[in-house]
């Protein structure tokens, strides 16, 4: 903050909050900290207001979502195949990078794009 008379400051969200400022002068530096948005769905965002000598200022503050949990299911979630072998799909649901192996050598599995 760059002023030649007395200043404050102030925020309009309870997830924002100021500190460092000294309300006088020149060449003050305000802090702000956010606290974590939890919220999966919606970013968020609020005002830092600078008021001073009848003059206003905002700094604009914006915070991005929380990254969603991360997902991953198959269905259905057993194969069952008779004496002869064969070939049978499941689905595979999820929102992060995945990889597919099996565990004995009379199983394969083709088609795996994660």
């Amino acid at each position: 903050v760059n002023s030649n008379t007395t200043w404050s400051v102030s925020d309009n969200q309870s997830w924002i909050s100021v500190s460092g400022a000294d309300n006088n002068g020149n060449d003050s530096q305000v802090n702000v900290t956010v606290t974590s948005n939890s919220s999966t769905t919606s970013s968020r965002s609020g005002t830092v207001t600078i008021s001073g000598g009848g003059l206003t200022r905002t700094v604009s503050i914006s915070q991005g979502r929380a990254d969603p949990p991360t997902t991953l299911s198959v269905s259905p979630t057993s194969l069952s195949f008779d004496a002869d072998g064969g070939t049978k799909s499941f689905e595979v649901n999820s929102n992060t990078t995945w990889s597919v192996s099996d565990n004995q050598s009379w199983i394969s599995v083709s088609g795996a794009d994660n």
